[in-house]
């Protein structure tokens, strides 16, 4: 993960207990203080909004109306809550602990974008929020991710900040090998002949919707999805 990057940093990233995002977000502030000044790229991994869902008070239990005593500590999705005799209430606990993760990260995230303003960097930095994946709440019958290709685990969250590009939403789906040449493309960069995405800038400016199909893959799973219509394949 470390290649082609000037610093790295990995710290609470493989000891079964994950940095959360304001430790993670110290780090960061301190490294674009040093950066503000010459140009840079920063990739951030949060995992916070990743099994366990134990995100801290009062998050915990700022969406929960379950009458569970599920506790939720140390519990991973997939390697526990499918092998556990879980009820209704559970699951709504497990959601609601879920959802309080996103509130969490989100709040952070804007305080970030705030210190960004500070150290005026807001008004000459893209910047790209997305994911590699999503989570089954109960959708097909499991928690966790990592075991099929459903719409909950595929159909992620894209949003592009540039500060000269406006507000608007476009209605096209697209794919993650997309957000590479798009960036290049606002950079005014050339786009590799071999990169299979596309810059999504014709899209954006045009604000017209283009059907194209979006491919996914695991394991022995392969997705399409396409107009109303998603495909499922296993080889």
């Amino acid at each position: 993960f470390n290649k082609g990057f000037d610093y790295f940093d990995e710290k609470g990233a493989f000891d079964g207990k994950y940095a959360i995002i304001e430790s993670v977000n110290e780090r960061i502030a301190e490294k674009l203080k040093e950066v503000k000044g010459r140009k840079f790229f920063l990739f951030i991994h949060y995992m916070d909004v990743h099994c366990p869902y134990t995100p801290p008070k009062p998050y915990l239990s700022m969406y929960d109306s379950s009458n569970s005593s599920l506790n939720l500590t140390g519990k991973c999705g997939w390697t526990y809550f499918n092998f556990v005799n879980l009820t209704q209430e559970d699951v709504k606990r497990i959601i609601a602990a879920y959802d309080g993760e996103i509130r969490y990260t989100d709040e952070h995230i804007g305080k970030l974008i705030k210190k960004m303003e500070e150290l005026n960097l807001l008004n000459k930095t893209i910047i790209i929020l997305t994911a590699d994946h999503g989570e089954e709440l109960k959708d097909h019958g499991f928690i966790g991710h990592g075991h099929s290709l459903y719409n909950e685990l595929i159909h992620v969250p894209l949003i592009i900040y540039h500060p000269r590009m406006g507000n608007r939403i476009v209605d096209t789906q697209v794919q993650l090998i997309d957000i590479m040449p798009t960036v290049l493309d606002l950079l005014d960069i050339e786009v590799p002949n071999q990169i299979q995405g596309r810059s999504l800038l014709p899209l954006i400016y045009s604000n017209t919707k283009v059907d194209s199909p979006a491919f996914s893959e695991l394991y022995s799973l392969i997705s399409v999805r396409y107009q109303n219509f998603h495909f499922i394949y296993n080889i």
